[in-house]
């Protein structure tokens, strides 16, 4: 099965560089802490499995 591929795409025409800047680091840190938030998710939704010996 394929994986879902998650993109954000944003289409801005004629802003300043100022606002191009601050967008792109925005965009970024969010894509980060994004990915941190469904690594913690997807460990936590592991299940725990013990050996009996």
């Amino acid at each position: 099965m394929p994986k879902t591929l998650r993109c954000l795409t944003i289409a801005l025409t004629d802003i300043p560089a100022e606002y191009q800047i601050a967008l792109g680091y925005l965009t970024y840190h969010s894509g980060k802490l994004f990915n941190q938030a469904y690594k913690g998710a997807k460990k936590m939704a592991k299940r725990k499995t013990w050996q009996r010996a």
